[in-house]
Formats: C-alpha cells, sequence, structure tokens
C-alpha cells in the first residue's frame, strides 16, 4: 500500500508541474499574440489573458521604467 501512495503522490506532483508548465506556455503565447497581432485575438483569449494580470510594486514599477 505504501508504494502504491509514494506512486500516487510522484503522479500528482508531476501532474500539477505539467499544469504549471501549460499555463506558462499559455502565457507566454497570449503576450506575444497580444504585442504583434491583437486583432486575431478573440474575447476568450483577451479575457483569459486579463483575468491573469496582477498589480506589480512601485519598486518594480520604477525599476523596469529605469531600464
Amino acid at each position: 500500500m505504501s508504494e502504491y501512495l509514494e506512486t500516487n503522490a510522484h503522479l500528482r506532483a508531476e501532474l500539477f508541474e505539467a499544469k504549471r508548465q501549460l499555463a506558462a506556455k499559455q502565457a507566454q503565447i497570449d503576450e506575444l499574440m497580444l504585442e504583434y497581432c491583437p486583432d486575431e485575438m478573440t474575447e476568450e483569449q483577451l479575457a483569459e489573458y486579463a483575468r491573469h494580470q496582477v498589480p506589480i510594486s512601485d519598486e518594480r514599477q520604477a525599476a523596469i521604467e529605469r531600464n
């Protein structure tokens, strides 16, 4: 039974990581589309992109503006 639980935990960790990587790749695709072909994005894609946006700190904004 212990081996089963270990395998199950390992598979759950792999699934979590795969979902994380998929979300990161989708974010890259959305960012590129927004930059290079925003008119081709569907309303659903724009809504999904907007849903994942978060405010950044004033310090981070200042660092971006300095570069």
